[in-house]
């Protein structure tokens, strides 16, 4: 599932997550596929969207990237790889552009120009095999990591030459902006850069007078990074996540018809009919990562051994932040930070450094130094 990383920074999601791989294998078809729900009983079709699919390869990588579990990959390994022989022969003979799906980015809100299944899928398609590059390395499966991260790099560039028109991408929207940015289809080296940066701003700078996110469930996840990392307006994201208007995190929770105390299932499931509109739903909770990763400041790269590796680094355009904490494998990760003046300074226990990154129980560890 998408909003995968986001759960297990919330809660300990391991032995779920591998029965829910369970279901997804038991449910495979002799042919690769899978279908859009697990278990198959009444929604959804088969083969799969590529975005739903891509659940299978996504929560394999959740497992490998925070819990460090090689295990979970080997485990999976053969069904991911018949899986990725189906989603090839998806990929019609005419291209990216035509690649079938059913939902695109799904929940959007009423958008002029709905973002087409084909550049979610094919989205979905190159995210999922850079991944699975990743994680055959990490197992020494080498030459399939070569093979994959060569069919991943071709199809950048393929997804570059067929969804760029001169001017923009196929469709005018935040998420066909933000989702090129994540593959990282253009260098900034490549000419079409800053183009592609100003008009991703144009559409996301509040100035517009929409200061509220315009994407479905795809593009909503990586919107959030993208801001920070990709164009350093962590300021953007986080009147985002202020905002109260429609559609926002903030309307479900304080609009005066209906209250939330929990995320919707669509963005105005206030008016919305009861068809497909749960207020208990998961939907839109992928900002739950950056809120803990980007603004709170520490970031999970990678575990190995039961050794976290995170990134610490201030957020833009924040002074401090009183108390955040994400659930790792061996425990919980807790954080504050300030900002005292125009200087950061660190302290690191004497035997304490990256090659020796042991710490005794509940001990605080300052870090950061520098204007």
């Amino acid at each position: 599932d998408r909003k995968s990383g986001a759960m297990t920074l919330g809660f300990d999601m391991h032995a779920f997550f591998v029965n829910m791989l369970r279901n997804i294998r038991d449910e495979q078809g002799d042919d690769g596929s899978i279908p859009d729900v697990v278990p198959f009983y009444r929604y959804g079709s088969r083969p799969a969207d590529p975005s739903w699919s891509a659940a299978f390869p996504q929560i394999v990588f959740v497992l490998f990237k925070y819990y460090g579990d090689l295990a979970v990959v080997r485990e999976n390994y053969e069904a991911l790889k018949l899986y990725f022989k189906n989603l090839e022969t998806q990929v019609p003979s005419s291209g990216l552009s035509h690649m079938k799906g059913s939902y695109g980015d799904w929940c959007m809100l009423k958008p002029p120009n709905p973002v087409p299944p084909s550049f979610t899928s094919a989205f979905s398609y190159i995210d999922n095999l850079e991944e699975f590059a990743e994680m055959a390395q990490a197992i020494g499966e080498r030459e399939d990591a070569q093979s994959y991260g060569y069919l991943a790099s071709k199809l950048r560039d393929q997804f570059q030459y067929e969804f760029w028109n001169e001017t923009h991408y196929s469709i005018e929207e935040d998420t066909s902006y933000v989702l090129p940015q994540f593959l990282g289809v253009l260098s900034p080296q490549n000419d079409l850069w800053a183009k592609v940066q100003i008009n991703f701003m144009n559409y996301a700078d509040p100035s517009d007078g929409c200061s509220c996110p315009r994407t479905g469930i795809i593009g909503t996840k990586f919107l959030f990074p993208q801001l920070s990392t990709g164009l350093g307006r962590t300021d953007v994201g986080l009147q985002f996540i202020e905002q109260i208007q429609e559609p926002s995190w903030g309307h479900m929770m304080y609009n005066p018809y209906e209250p939330a105390t929990a995320v919707w299932e669509l963005w105005n499931g206030d008016t919305e009919g009861p068809g497909m509109n749960s207020r208990n739903h998961h939907m839109f909770s992928s900002v739950a990562w950056w809120i803990r990763a980007e603004l709170g400041g520490v970031k999970p790269t990678s575990t190995f051994n039961n050794v976290h590796e995170i990134y610490v680094a201030r957020a833009p355009g924040l002074s401090y932040v009183n108390s955040a904490e994400y659930i790792v494998s061996s425990g919980r990760v807790s954080y504050s930070w300030e900002r005292r003046g125009g200087i950061h300074c660190r302290t690191v226990p004497e035997n304490q450094s990256p090659s020796n990154p042991t710490l005794p129980k509940h001990a605080d560890l300052v870090i950061g130094c520098g204007s």
